[in-house]
């Protein structure tokens, strides 16, 4: 039995690409990257949309713009405080899809 790549770089897991695990982990493995990046941002827009519902709810003013703005706000911070994270996580991830694929389709 010859021993594969796992998808995360160049450790052996002994696991075959037939096998239902190694493609579970796969598909955690190109998951993880996007999820925790789509994660930061919505984290920002929930706070941000907490906070607009609160001072609404206390000042009953009820204005669309009022909860438009905070949110683009927070999501511009929040490419701005982890967007340099955000790369690099991307371009570790395409880098060991790269590392991987002569393992992979060999």
């Amino acid at each position: 039995m010859s021993t594969q790549a796992s998808p995360v770089g160049h450790v052996s897991i002994g696991l075959q690409p037939e096998d239902p695990r190694w493609k579970r982990l796969l598909f955690k493995t190109v998951l993880q990257p996007k999820v925790a990046s789509v994660l930061v941002i919505l984290a920002g827009w929930l706070i941000a949309g907490v906070a607009v519902s609160i001072f609404q709810a206390t000042t009953q003013i009820n204005d669309m713009t009022l909860v438009f703005v905070p949110k683009v706000v927070a999501t511009v911070l929040a490419l701005i405080l982890f967007g340099s994270w955000m790369l690099q996580t991307f371009l570790n991830f395409t880098r060991q899809i790269f590392l991987s694929l002569p393992t992979v389709l060999s």
